[in-house]
């Protein structure tokens, strides 16, 4: 699998920099500023932060989505 993610670097990378650039203090910034407006739940600002879901069963909605979801599993995000 790791040979198929090569061929994504450049996604990876953005992958990576938005897990720092986004720590879990500027969530919870961006949560509590915009809840009710933007984000209705905390996982609705997750998948529009990350460009993801975390949903199991929701990735086959998105291309590269269990990629992404492996790089943020990495980090732990949720």
């Amino acid at each position: 699998m790791d040979k198929l993610y090569q061929k994504h670097k450049d996604y990876v990378y953005e992958l990576v920099s938005q897990n720092l650039i986004y720590s879990e203090e500027y969530l919870n910034v961006l949560f509590k500023q915009y809840e009710g407006t933007l984000f209705s739940s905390r996982e609705d600002l997750l998948r529009i932060v990350h460009g993801n879901y975390f949903d199991e069963e929701l990735l086959i909605n998105r291309p590269l989505a269990k990629l992404a979801s492996d790089i943020q599993l990495q980090f732990e995000v949720n």
